[in-house]
């Protein structure tokens, strides 16, 4: 269809019609595009429209629904509503049967209903069917219910199938830990694995991510440890724990090290090369016999009064 507008001086609006064809098939909404084109004086245009054909004839629709899942001792119900786009007039009958989705009979997430609705001469247009939905208390992921519609007789069926989604209201937060480990260093070209064991306290029905990433503690990423960026650790459902795992760089230097928030250098080691040679046993205060170092025999060493040696020349 096409034609041309013609507005006369000081008219802003200007209506024409469209036909449409009626029929008798139950069918969706439609739609189509009118589009202006050529204005005087090349004048601006804004569009195009859009025509809506809303059907009005009899048929039949199921749709969609929500519930809170509830707790254990609870069942919610999905109610799924059956409609008729006006009131028949002749009987109007359906089977309606529910089939799982994410949620399942089996696992007692719902009570399957199956039933026949029927609509008189002039009946309401919308009946409702409840689905039971047994309450639980697990943390998981919303479910879904189907609904379908058939064997209709007196009325199409236009929207056959719907969706009932069970919403989880389970709060009881989920707990993740991490616990420690310890692992031989080894020594050069050896690369043990530290394996820290990531717990979750107790199963979940969806999968579960944390991210992880090392720090430096006394132990230097690079030189003891392979370093590890921000990375994310999955526990898949129904998984209690899984491991961190860091690759230890082996060495041959015996090394003691210490807390840094233990406060001052607490160590104990020789420093028989960093202080100036005086003579073979020169103390500037004492003048007592030394005793030879418990870690090398030829260089003497004094007692600090815990009676530790210190490894400092006497």
């Amino acid at each position: 269809m096409c034609g041309t507008l013609t507005f006369s001086p000081g008219q802003t609006v200007r209506d024409f019609t469209v036909p449409v064809r009626g029929d008798n098939l139950a069918e969706e909404t439609e739609h189509f595009t009118v589009v202006l084109s050529n204005p005087t004086g090349n004048l601006p245009i804004a569009g195009p429209g859009t025509g809506t054909i809303l059907d009005d004839d009899l048929a039949l629709e199921v749709h969609d629904t929500s519930v809170l899942e509830g707790h254990t001792g609870q069942t919610n119900f999905l109610a799924f509503d059956v409609t008729l786009s006006k009131a028949p007039d002749q009987p109007v009958r359906v089977r309606f049967d529910t089939a799982d989705g994410t949620a399942r009979v089996a696992d007692r997430d719902y009570l399957g209903v199956s039933t026949n609705l029927t609509w008189k001469v002039g009946q309401s247009h919308t009946q409702t069917v409840l689905v039971p939905v047994i309450g639980d208390d697990r943390f998981e992921a919303d479910e879904t219910v189907l609904a379908r519609l058939s064997q209709a007789v007196g009325a199409p069926v236009r929207l056959a199938e719907a969706v009932g989604t069970i919403l989880n209201d389970d709060l009881t937060p989920l707990a993740l830990s991490i616990d420690t480990a310890a692992v031989l260093e080894g020594g050069p070209g050896q690369f043990p694995e530290l394996r820290l064991p990531v717990r979750l306290s107790n199963p979940a029905t969806v999968p579960v991510r944390v991210d992880y990433y090392t720090v430096d503690g006394s132990a230097k990423a690079g030189e003891d440890y392979e370093a590890i960026a921000r990375t994310t650790l999955e526990l898949p459902p129904g998984d209690l724990e899984t491991h961190v795992v860091i690759r230890v760089h082996g060495d041959a230097a015996a090394r003691v090290r210490r807390d840094p928030a233990s406060g001052p250098d607490q160590r104990r080691q020789c420093h028989h090369r960093s202080r100036p040679r005086r003579g073979p046993w020169h103390h500037p205060q004492r003048r007592v016999p030394p005793r030879p170092c418990p870690r090398r025999s030829r260089v003497p060493c004094r007692e600090l009064p815990t009676g530790q040696p210190s490894h400092r020349p006497a």
